[in-house]
Parts: structure tokens; sequence; C-alpha cells
């Protein structure tokens, strides 16, 4: 996952230690040597475990590719919340989002390729 209190913490040890942002470090070490960072867009890979569920969070515009089929339910900070089963090799464009969350109410993992532009 992209997102838990693991995360959190490390993305916290490694800006105090760099003075740098994560996203920054993020990019010169693992993105760019990938070459998966571009001025235009970046790639994000994203697992969700059954049961588990992210922070709330936005994205910019994006093409999603679903690696494995998900069953998930997204939620917006009013307390709305849609779900969807998704089948892998799914591909979707979607428009910016706001403030939302996910939970992957399946029993496997759901995985996710995000392309998404800067």
């Amino acid at each position: 996952a992209y997102a838990s209190s693991e995360t959190e913490v490390l993305g916290r040890v490694l800006t105090g230690a760099t003075g740098r942002t994560v996203s920054d470090l993020t990019n010169e070490w693992l993105w760019r040597p990938l070459g998966a960072e571009y001025d235009r867009y970046r790639v994000v890979a994203v697992t969700f475990w059954p049961n588990q569920r992210d922070q709330f969070h936005s994205h910019p515009m994006a093409a999603i590719y679903y690696m494995t089929d998900c069953s998930v339910r997204a939620f917006t900070p009013d307390g709305a919340s849609g779900s969807a089963n998704i089948t892998a090799g799914t591909v979707r464009i979607q428009d910016p989002v706001t403030a939302h969350s996910v939970e992957n109410m399946g029993t496997s993992e759901c995985k996710v390729l995000m392309f998404e532009t800067k």
C-alpha cells in the first residue's frame, strides 16, 4: 500500500534526515532510475491487501490499469460511498479526483497501475 502509518512515519524520518520532500526523494531514488517519472506524468503502483483501507487523498487525471480482479469501495469525507467489482485487465480513464479513501472489500490483493498526469 502507498498510504499507511508505516509509510507516514518513514516519510517523516526521511524528510527530517534529508530536509527534502518525500516526493523529491521518491523521484530521485525510485521513479527516475526506473524510467517511470517524466515531466508530464508519473506511474504509481498500488497494492491493497484484503480489508485494507487507505487514508484520504486525491489524484490528478489518470489512466488506471487493474492488474488483478478488485472489489473496492470508495469513501468521501462527507460519508458517501460507492462500490465496484473490477475485472483484471480493465483500463479506466479517470478525471481528477478530490479527497477520497479506498477499501479493498475482496479476499485477495487488489493491484493497480496508475498513470497520473502532472
